[in-house]
């Protein structure tokens, strides 16, 4: 066999040149091919999806069952009536003859009858035992068996209205009530920027009241109300009364159930 001439050498290198470029290519891409990330699934996306909405959406704090206050600093409690529970309720019993007796202090559980305590702070719940949720300022109280600060057996328990009275609005049971020594100041506000349609800012106080009136008189009169709510309004335009809505607004059902029974 004859020897290669030189041109014949130099298209011979060029050719496994280009060859060898041409496999590390091949095998570059099939490394990257290898490599890549797959398609992730549709299942996968809308579960990641609704794990991130349910960990955006605002949850209020737990309630402690001792002072009825949402707090962060939550212990959970379990008790049953098998085993001794871990705090003494006792602190937190009734002393009132009248309230002793009462249906709202009965938890089917011998441990915590007789209790005031705020059944919201219940979780778990079953027959035979419970988990209550306690605030860690209640929780050192009771370790120590003493009535926490701010407990609701603390001379904090004002009892419950009944259901058609829950949505009462302030207005109306300062109708309503026969004593009162408070005074409502509210803030009312919506937008400072002048192309807004409704702009306005003020204050409503509640002064001095006649507290022989006001506890002699049920309903009070309508000289009586004037006395004692003034609203004033400060800013640019004309008032429109309907920009204030219910806000002040007085059912006379409400009152009326409320008032004479």
């Amino acid at each position: 066999m004859s020897p290669l001439t030189r041109n014949a050498k130099r298209q011979t290198q060029r050719r496994e040149k280009k060859l060898q470029t041409a496999r590390d290519l091949l095998d570059w891409e099939l490394g990257m091919s290898k490599s890549w990330p797959t398609v992730i699934d549709e299942d996968v996306v809308f579960q990641c999806l609704e794990e991130y909405r349910l960990g955006t959406i605002w949850k209020p704090p737990p309630v402690c069952c001792v002072c009825s206050l949402t707090r962060r600093d939550i212990i959970d409690i379990e008790v049953n009536d098998i085993e001794k529970p871990a705090l003494d309720f006792y602190p937190l019993h009734v002393t009132d003859p009248f309230l002793s007796n009462h249906a709202d202090f009965r938890y089917g559980m011998d441990a915590l009858d007789g209790a005031i305590l705020e059944p919201l702070g219940f979780k778990d719940t079953t027959s035979d035992s419970l988990v209550m949720q306690i605030c860690t300022e209640c929780h050192s109280a009771l370790k120590k068996h003493k009535v926490p600060r701010l407990a609701l057996a603390n001379h904090l328990y004002r009892g419950k209205l009944p259901a058609e009275f829950a949505d009462l609005t302030w207005v109306e049971e300062m109708v309503c009530a026969k004593y009162r020594n408070t005074a409502h100041i509210t803030r009312i506000y919506q937008s400072s920027d002048p192309s807004q349609l409704k702009v306005f800012h003020g204050n409503t106080c509640a002064h001095d009241m006649n507290v022989v009136s006001t506890a002699t008189v049920l309903p009070r009169t309508p000289a009586d109300i004037n006395g004692m709510l003034s609203v004033v309004f400060i800013g640019p335009g004309k008032f429109k009364p309907d920009c204030l809505g219910p806000m002040f607004r007085i059912r006379k059902r409400k009152v009326g159930v409320f008032c004479f029974g």
